[in-house]
Parts: structure tokens; sequence; C-alpha cells
């Protein structure tokens, strides 16, 4: 059995590959909040049709929540500036908008957001005691960085 959450990301390459190696799985059931718009990206919706079988149940979130299944969502948005983060790093970025689109992003990405020291103790400040608090992000050395 193959269960993929977020299986909207299953059309990626690695993902594909994944489940082409699960060939002898006789299920195959994903979970994902949101569909492949094909006018973002054509045949996303078929080739997740095609690597996880029709949908057999779409369930809105407000429904569940009216059942009791599902929890109340509660989203708090904080904001923080990285300009001072980004200007303090200048230095070493001078010419960071010579760089091909990927490399630029990835450089803003590192000096803005995974190894900004600040922005890391600002994070983990809103972290409250007696609360479990789940960080999600999606580098480990960024992970490594917040703990």
């Amino acid at each position: 059995m193959v269960l993929l959450d977020e299986a909207d990301k299953a059309t990626a390459a690695s993902w594909r590959l994944i489940l082409a190696n699960a060939k002898g799985s006789q299920w195959r059931l994903g979970f994902s909040g949101t569909f492949p718009d094909p006018k973002e990206k054509p045949y996303d919706d078929l080739r997740l049709d095609e690597l996880m079988g029709p949908i057999l149940i779409k369930a809105r979130n407000i429904d569940l929540v009216e059942r009791g299944i599902s929890a109340i969502p509660l989203v708090e948005l904080r904001s923080y500036n990285a300009t001072d983060a980004l200007m303090a790093s200048a230095p070493k970025m001078k010419e960071w908008w010579k760089l091909p689109g990927p490399a630029r992003r990835q450089s803003v990405y590192e000096y803005a957001i995974a190894f900004n020291l600040d922005r890391h103790l600002f994070i983990t400040n809103l972290i409250r005691p007696d609360t479990p608090t789940a960080i999600i992000d999606n580098r480990v050395a960024h992970g490594q960085a917040l703990s």
C-alpha cells in the first residue's frame, strides 16, 4: 500500500520515480487539499490520475469540521522584514542579479531565509511553552539551524 500525503506533488519527477518502483502495491491512496490546475500545468491532472488512480472521495474541510473530524484551522500570520539580512549580506551578494534565475532564487533564499540568524530567532520566539509545535521547512540544514 502506498499512502501519499500532498498527492498533488506526485507529478514531480522524484515522486514519479518512487511510484514507478512501487509496482507491487495493490493500493495507492493520495491525500491533498490541492488538485493540479490544468491551466497552470497542462496534463498534471491526467498524470496524477495515471499515477494514483481516480478520485474516490472529495471532501471540503468545512464539511469535516462540521462533522467533528477536522479541527477548525487557526492560522496566525506574522510578518518578518528580511531587508536587514539582505543588506548585511550585500557584500557577498554584490552581483546576485547576474546569476541565472534558479541560482538567484537560491542565493536570496539562503541569505534571507535559510541562514538568517535574526529570522531564526524571530521564529523560535513564536514557540509557546507546553504547546506542541512543528516548524516545517524544506531543507535539512535550515531545520537544523532552527533547532
